[in-house]
């Protein structure tokens, strides 16, 4: 109400209606949790498949020689956070896993074979030795601020936690 400068939150009704919408709250939003791809949301890259159940999206490469991805078809936001909790199940070639924004900005951990979490605008950045075990899940978070990343990568089973920062990507401001 006008004139209100206070929040109210109500708790302990069970027969209150949940109102939450992660659509109307962020740019994109997408919880996995309908067993349906939204593909007015998402494009699979050339030779993956998708298949959605229980809040997690499996993707898969049908044997095509380019990395197996999932990419936003709207997405156009320069200064922004992205978060995923995400693994690599891969048992041939080298297993990525990671964020690609902005033209060619990424922020990528891979496994055996190179072993790394980096930061890559044409060249790697801010690039640590790190070895992410097969199937294990991981918390992703990419900030972009103006041509800034900040990047946080978390193991859930064992804790450990990996933080770069690069300055200057010095690429434009679209997203894809």
């Amino acid at each position: 109400p006008a004139g209100l400068t206070g929040a109210f939150m109500y708790y302990g009704n069970s027969s209150a209606m949940a109102v939450s919408s992660g659509a109307a709250v962020f740019y994109l939003f997408d919880d996995f949790n309908d067993k349906s791809f939204d593909s007015s949301k998402w494009d699979t890259g050339t030779g993956s498949s998708v298949t959605e159940t229980d809040g997690v999206l499996k993707v898969t490469n049908n044997g095509a020689t380019t990395p197996t991805s999932v990419l936003s078809k709207t997405y156009t936001v320069q200064n922004a956070v992205m978060e995923a909790k995400m693994k690599w199940v891969s048992t041939t070639g080298t297993a990525h896993m990671g964020f690609v924004v902005r033209d060619s900005v990424q922020l990528l951990a891979r496994g055996p074979a190179n072993n790394d979490y980096y930061w890559n605008a044409g060249s790697q950045k801010g690039t640590l030795t790190y070895s992410p075990p097969q199937d294990t899940w991981h918390f992703l978070r990419a900030t972009y601020s103006g041509v800034n990343g900040y990047g946080y990568l978390k193991n859930i089973s064992t804790g450990n936690e990996l933080t770069s920062t690069v300055n200057n990507f010095a690429v434009t401001s679209s997203c894809k």
